[in-house]
């Protein structure tokens, strides 16, 4: 409790995070310190001096109860499979993730020295102060958390870095008196805990532990033990709903590495989140000798789980929300910065337009202002997809800008041929990236193929001229139509027609909720 250098708040943290050019502690996702003269955990909590460890007379013995189950975070379905207890060691403590701290906990007290007594249990952040829990009226003689009361429900961790880990303090005190209703509790306490209720974390973060005890005259602390935590997305989720802070681009970046995205630079630090939407119009249809109906749907990208769209599901421009990398993000973060979107392709099998090097560009915006994408030049307007039944995976790239450019695509396409897409096709994608001084510092990606799509077999009829048996056997849809046996060999589609290139309506920007994301529980447990 007393050491000044066994947490990352401690005294190497001036070391890490060095003073900026104004003397001032920095404040970011990296060097976030709500506190940066305290550097033990007992002067943290209770402030110099008002710490007294001759109170610890006990030892807490607390299991935190990893559980199965499944959340939604950074717009990804994750699923965990294990399950244990995991003992709390304050002297080799295990590092958990919020994610295996989040089902709760069981707690019991080694030599107890007033088994007569009631004792309240606080569980709070030992680096950002959030409160985390709190039980009163815990009888000593029966010590069991489901005789207490709950004052405030218990919280797993919601910490924002992946290392150094992060304490999460569990204190013991014993009471002077019975708490028997939640108004007995003095004035500013039952309204802190009613607005913790109605706000969440905002109001958490405001707990003062050393006023808490001394108000409610609680004696201590009696016991102590604490667990460490490291960042994942479930805590990434809960930070970017109640925002307090966007990490959601650490993970993206680690998928975009584990799927093997084209064109990222060693060297690349993703800092901007690029939440994408794709609307896709219901229709009715006949075709391949079959009925097919499809009702409205909003396609909320997917990158960590590298989802999949159909080519009809994406043929129009997608809705986006950028949201930068930091503590508390807010729209005013862009403003006097100025970014680049680009959308990407690369089909094995047209090597004519697009190779891993030079893909055909699909998508340009250049200038965009205040984080909005429909502000910005579009140099290059969307384009709709190209048509392959091998499964190919359409990227789209954020840069940041070190000035406003002026952009001649066709500069970037000298080898291109095909006359339909002499600015898109073998597009120069490093020497456009090095010439334009650009930052890659975002990403979202999905899967698509038109193999077996029959909604497809309309398009290929349309543009290719292809009678309604070749358009069922080029995307691989079966039926009792005459289609011939053998894949039919197409051109690329490059003379598509293209939608708007980009929806002037800002109501695009509310298909994302307050998560930035679609789905129900996002953040959250399920079992």
């Amino acid at each position: 409790m007393e050491d000044k250098n066994a947490f990352w708040f401690g005294y190497n943290y001036l070391v890490r995070c060095p003073l900026n050019q104004y003397g001032l502690p920095q404040y970011n996702i990296e060097c976030g310190n709500f506190d940066p003269t305290t550097f033990s955990l007992a002067d943290r909590l209770f402030r110099a001096g008002g710490f007294n460890a001759t109170t610890i007379t006990s030892y807490l013995d607390v299991v935190i109860h990893e559980k199965p189950g499944s959340y939604e975070a950074c717009g990804h379905s994750y699923t965990s499979e294990g399950e244990a207890d995991h003992t709390l060691d304050p002297i080799n403590p295990e590092v958990l993730t919020p994610w295996q701290a989040s089902y709760g906990f069981t707690a019991s007290v080694q030599g107890i020295e007033e088994p007569n007594a009631l004792y309240t249990l606080i569980i709070v952040d030992g680096g950002f102060f959030f409160l985390h829990g709190v039980y009163v009226d815990i009888p000593g003689n029966n010590f069991d958390i489901k005789f207490g009361k709950p004052i405030s429900e218990y919280g797993g961790p919601s910490y924002n870095k992946d290392d150094p880990p992060n304490p999460y303090v569990f204190l013991l005190f014993r009471q002077e008196s019975f708490f028997e209703a939640f108004d007995q509790l003095p004035g500013i306490w039952v309204r802190f805990f009613q607005q913790q209720t109605e706000y969440g974390p905002q109001i958490a973060s405001l707990f003062k532990l050393l006023d808490f005890a001394n108000d409610l005259k609680l004696v201590g602390p009696v016991a102590v033990n604490w667990l460490m935590s490291r960042t994942d997305p479930y805590a990434a989720q809960s930070l970017l709903e109640s925002r307090i802070a966007n990490i959601c681009p650490m993970f993206v970046e680690q998928a975009a590495r584990e799927y093997g995205l084209a064109r990222i630079p060693d060297d690349a630090k993703f800092s901007v989140s690029v939440f994408m939407a794709h609307e896709s119009v219901g229709r009715n249809f006949s075709v391949c000798c079959n009925n097919y109906a499809y009702e409205d749907q909003t396609y909320y990208l997917d990158p960590i789980g590298d989802g999949f769209l159909a080519p009809f599901d994406f043929k129009d421009p997608p809705a986006i929300k950028l949201v930068k990398m930091k503590l508390v993000p807010l729209p005013t973060d862009f403003i006097g910065e100025y970014y680049t979107l680009l959308q990407f392709i690369w089909a094995p099998n047209f090597a004519e337009i697009s190779s891993p090097e030079r893909p055909f560009m699909k998508w340009m915006v250049t200038n965009i202002p205040f984080g909005r994408v429909d502000m910005g030049n579009t140099v290059l307007p969307y384009f709709a997809p190209v048509l392959t039944t091998l499964t190919v995976r359409p990227q789209t790239m954020l840069y940041k800008q070190t000035k406003r450019v002026r952009i001649n695509p066709f500069q970037y396409t000298p080898d291109c041929t095909d006359a339909a897409a002499l600015d898109r096709c073998l597009f120069e994608m490093d020497r456009f990236v090095e010439e334009n001084e650009l930052e890659l510092v975002g990403a979202n990606w999905f899967t698509s193929s038109a193999s077996g799509d029959a909604s497809i077999a309309l398009v290929a009829m349309d543009i290719l001229g292809l009678s309604e048996a070749d358009a069922c056997a080029y995307v691989g849809v079966s039926g009792p139509c005459g289609a011939t046996d053998a894949p039919i060999t197409v051109a690329p589609i490059t003379d598509a027609p293209t939608p708007a290139a980009v929806d002037e309506d800002s109501d695009k920007s509310r298909k994302f909720d307050d998560g930035h994301s679609s789905g129900s529980g996002k953040g959250r447990r399920r079992p």
